[in-house]
């Protein structure tokens, strides 16, 4: 699209959202100033942006875009001479207990000049407007949620709401059948203003006045603030501290410091008060494996351990017969367990934690948590997930997804993954490989012993299954088809192993697995979810849901999976000549991308296979931000290092 299309979010802390572009056009049916949280989970949009002029003695000055009825017209500022010498505004989400989005604007009147401020509401909804008193308006309620405008001026509510029918959302053009929604601009809502007056205007699903006043900050979140560190008083005096300080200042400005703000942006509390990680914005929620991927970049990286800890707890709260939730549905029933990562990730995960606090966050009743999972991984557990014998971790059935790739259309699976993928190896290595160690720690010998064993058995048989003759790349999946075969397109998830604290690939086939990732995968954007030369390739993610389903894991490129292949380069670096350079690459595609045009300082969830890698999917992704922070926190360190 020409020119690109900038878009911007600000979140609340509870789910609630605002999203939209900067020019304020709508142009996706998710844009809108004000998305609300409804409990449990699910979110409604109630306020899709403004229309909005001055009226300047008796004359119509309209410095913002308005539908036209066929096009979003331009925005072309105030004339000289117009009366009104500075205006602006600002959007803040409200702090708890208030849901809702504050306007702080400001107008700057010459003096003598009559000045009106005119607000129409877009609305996805017919309204019911009602004036309540002069700073209280109510405009109807939409999907069990009411919406009320809130002004610290006197509001006064005139005209009729028109409808408009056929609003063009270009940003859906190639991925909905229908790319045109019918919005309401409400009527009138008009302010007297005079002088340097500055007002205030919230948009809320509350009708107590004082969200009004309420503290736009998330502190109760429990995020961790950083603040920069304090320069010396007088470095004459101490030479050392300046140098101290020019230390700590080159620490601080690291990438997870630096985008700190924007991970914060995906923690939620949930309606108990505990913390979660929303999946993507606009339209995903929490889900355990997105949450777990996403986890260390996102908390850990930005210095907040004790949020982390939350967040895994909120998880084993809900374990059951070893798994944790892959999905809280949105409607509050009981959670979904379809998952065979979710749970190895969270323990790779939870001892990422327990490093943080010393090696004090494994322990009691979390360590016999951690316990039961590896024994009812071995038992057999849900979805017919067990140690197989041949020390391999098995799980579902023809016609089930259980791994990240996870589609299914109308019963067809794209990428079959049932029987026995590399990832899951991996990932069921390293848990035994940190129980082992655990274990061995605690004093528990024997079951140290039984770990070490499991994971030896595993090492040895990843190494002669998925393993064969000449090829420079491992299988996707073995024993999907029935026992001993093997799928061998050539598929990212070999890479994940890569990302742990031990990986099983054999020591001696790594360096070839990143050659051929590298060739066949790498992009500017990510990793492509298959090889270009694959038959089954799909190279643009586009056309309805079954065209996208069908594309999403067959060369899609995914930003998250960058993590784990930064961190198998750094550590072969050495062996693998290309390594600096695509390191090097990789460091400034990414900075690249926290600042192209798709949301600001976010990466998308995906992009498509070939060039020019469009964005696609949610605009913002939780796992692709994290992915993001820890590559590049990794390339900082390596490059202070190498100074």
């Amino acid at each position: 699209m020409e020119p690109p299309v900038h878009e911007w979010l600000v979140t609340d802390g509870r789910g609630g959202f605002a999203c939209g572009c900067w020019d304020d056009h709508i142009r996706r049916r998710w844009h809108g100033l004000w998305v609300a949280r409804r409990p449990p989970r699910d979110r409604v949009r109630l306020l899709a942006g403004f229309d909005q002029h001055f009226i300047v003695n008796g004359q119509r000055i309209s410095p913002w875009p308005v539908w036209t009825g066929s096009a979003w017209s331009a925005a072309n500022g105030i004339p000289d001479g117009s009366g009104i010498e500075d205006y602006g505004q600002r959007f803040q989400a409200l702090a708890s207990p208030f849901a809702g989005l504050r306007f702080p604007i400001r107008v700057v009147c010459k003096p003598g000049v009559a000045v009106q401020m005119v607000f129409n509401p877009l609305l996805p909804f017919a309204p019911e407007p009602k004036q309540l008193h002069a700073h209280l308006i109510e405009l109807g309620t939409h999907q069990g949620l009411t919406l009320y405008i809130h002004c610290t001026r006197a509001m006064a509510l005139r005209g009729e709401a028109v409808r408009l029918d056929n609003v063009d959302l270009e940003l859906e053009h190639e991925c909905e059948a229908v790319w045109t929604e019918t919005l309401w601009r409400a009527p009138d809502i008009a302010i007297d203003l005079e002088g340097d007056c500055q007002f205030m205007l919230v948009a809320s699903t509350t009708a107590d006045p004082a969200c009004l006043s309420d503290a736009p900050s998330r502190s109760d979140d429990g995020w961790n603030r950083i603040d920069g560190p304090v320069p010396p008083g007088d470095a004459r005096e101490d030479p050392a501290e300046i140098d101290a300080y020019l230390e700590d200042l080159k620490d601080f400005l690291r990438h997870g410091i630096m985008l700190a703000g924007f991970a914060r942006q995906f923690l939620v509390r949930s309606s108990s008060g505990r913390p979660t990680i929303i999946a993507g914005y606009p339209w995903f929620t929490d889900w355990g494996r997105d949450t777990m991927i996403a986890l260390p970049g996102l908390l850990l990286a930005t210095g907040n351990k004790a949020l982390a800890a939350e967040v895994l707890d909120h998880f084993l709260d809900h374990l059951d017969e070893g798994l944790i939730p892959n999905l809280f549905p949105e409607d509050d029933t009981a959670p979904l367990y379809n998952t065979i990562d979710a749970t190895l990730w969270m323990i790779d995960r939870a001892f990422l934690i327990d490093a943080e606090f010393d090696g004090q966050f494994v322990h009691g009743e979390r360590w016999e948590k951690l316990k039961s999972v590896i024994a009812h991984h071995r038992a057999g557990t849900k979805h017919d997930i067990r140690l197989d014998d041949d020390g391999l971790l098995r799980g579902g059935t023809e016609g089930s997804q259980l791994t990240w790739m996870d589609v299914k259309i109308d019963g067809h699976v794209p990428t079959p993954r049932h029987g026995k993928p590399i990832e899951i190896q991996g990932l069921w290595f390293n848990a035994l490989k940190l129980m082992a160690d655990r274990a061995a720690a605690l004093g528990e010998k024997p079951l140290a012993l039984e770990y070490g064993t499991l994971a030896k058995r595993c090492e040895a048989a990843v190494a002669a299954r998925f393993f064969a003759g000449r090829r420079a790349w491992a299988a996707d999946v073995v024993d999907r088809d029935g026992p001993g075969t093997a799928d061998w397109a050539i598929r990212p998830n070999m890479i994940i192993p890569f990302g742990l604290a031990h990986n099983v690939l054999p020591a001696e086939r790594r360096v070839d697995i990143l050659k051929t990732a590298t060739t066949h995968l790498l992009t500017p954007c990510g990793l492509r979810t298959l090889s270009k030369k694959d038959p089954a390739y799909i190279s643009i993610y586009r056309g309805d849901v079954r065209q996208r389903d069908r594309a999403y894991h067959q060369g899609t490129v995914w930003p998250w999976l960058l993590a784990p292949f930064v961190k198998g380069l750094v550590a072969h670096r050495e062996q693998l000549p290309i390594a600096p350079r695509k390191l090097r690459s990789i460091r400034r595609n990414l900075e690249r991308l926290l600042g192209a045009p798709s949301c600001e300082c976010q990466l998308n969830e995906i992009y498509d296979g070939d060039p020019p890698h469009t964005p696609r999917g949610c605009f913002a992704q939780a796992w692709s931000l994290a992915a993001g922070i820890e590559a590049l926190e990794i390339l900082d360190a390596l490059a202070q290092n190498e100074e």
